[in-house]
């Protein structure tokens, strides 16, 4: 027989969200682990600051290609830039998107072992106590 507090239907019903609560957040946690193993595989290669041109002008910009490593389609990526000082550290970072799905400039997404080169103008947002030393990371990713 059943103990005596699993007789109460409202015992019951929160035994059944409970679960059904924990497993949800199982779930979540295991997709989770699984975006952030993929997010591991995507690489940012040969990365370098160089003098770029476009067709107006020519500045100071970050450059390299993104490898997307993962089985999986990524739809959005967003790379951080950190200006670095004299003394290496972090003083303005910027954000920018070489993959976005919903964009003019970098369409489209980026299919399983497939790569895109990208550039980025460093010296629009660059600080006046900017080294010209940058670091890169990648720091969101959307899978399709």
């Amino acid at each position: 027989t059943m103990p005596d507090w699993m007789h109460s239907s409202g015992t019951r019903v929160l035994l059944i969200a409970s679960l059904a609560l924990a497993v949800l957040f199982g779930l979540q946690f295991y997709q989770n682990q699984k975006r952030l193993e993929a997010q591991k595989q995507i690489e940012l290669l040969d990365v370098r600051v160089a003098f770029g041109q476009d067709e107006r002008r020519v500045s100071t910009g970050v450059f390299g290609t993104v490898l997307n490593n993962s089985e999986q389609v990524i739809k959005m990526l967003e790379i951080t830039i950190d200006y670095l000082s004299k003394e290496d550290e972090v003083i303005k970072s910027a954000r920018f998107f070489p993959v976005y799905h919903l964009s003019f400039q970098n369409p489209g997404t980026l299919e399983p072992k497939q790569s895109r080169e990208f550039g980025f103008d460093l010296e629009s947002q660059a600080p006046p106590d900017w080294s010209g030393e940058v670091q890169t990371r990648v720091s969101e990713v959307q899978f399709r």
